[in-house]
């Protein structure tokens, strides 16, 4: 953003849609530089990756929702990247936590990564992935949508720290509008080889 005078959405659109919020640089959730930025459009991510790919010679977007869960199962085939069972303070999700619930996001890396040595797999925020919506799989899981045409539904998965566990299984799936901005979603890239 301060390379190169990005606005969000969120700047030009009025704000957060879910409690309040002028942006994600004002989400009114408790944010520090080590959190998952939030209140950003599937647009937004984009320009991000788009913008990270220019900086370093290589090429990063967003993950596929395919690309994504095999990532957060990292080669397992359980509810959560620890395993089944609901164990408490293993991911920030609601009612996750065995002292009282956060309601914002925490550190990314604050509970332990999966067997891939990534973090944040399960919970903190929903993460929008480069997947068109679809309801049962049908190989569109596995590619990119078109950047036509925002207003259609995109695929996010992970559960926030507004959700509980049973949106925190990676086997969860969600879907909004591409131009939807929450102070409980955020993204993460991939980079290509």
């Amino acid at each position: 953003v301060e390379a190169t005078g990005y606005i969000t959405e969120a700047e030009r659109m009025g704000g957060c849609m879910v409690m309040g919020g002028k942006s994600w640089r004002e989400p009114k959730i408790k944010q520090a530089p080590d959190h998952p930025v939030t209140c950003v459009t599937w647009a937004d991510a984009n320009a991000y990756s788009a913008w990270l790919s220019t900086q370093t010679g290589r090429r990063y977007r967003l993950p596929t929702e395919a690309e994504w869960e095999y990532a957060a199962r990292a080669g397992g085939a359980t509810r959560f990247s620890w395993g089944d069972a609901e164990v408490p303070d293993r991911a920030n999700c609601f009612k996750c936590l065995s002292q009282e619930d956060l309601l914002t996001t925490t550190p990314v890396g604050s509970y332990a990564p999966n067997t891939f040595g990534l973090y944040d797999m399960e919970g903190n925020v929903w993460e929008w992935t480069a997947s068109e919506w679809v309801q049962a799989y049908d190989g569109r899981e596995s590619l990119s949508a078109p950047d036509d045409n925002v207003l259609r539904q995109l695929a996010i998965r992970s559960g926030s720290f507004l959700t509980g566990f049973r949106d925190a299984r990676l086997s969860n799936r969600g879907n909004i509008n591409g131009n939807w901005r929450y102070n409980n979603l955020g993204f993460r890239v991939a980079r290509d080889p």
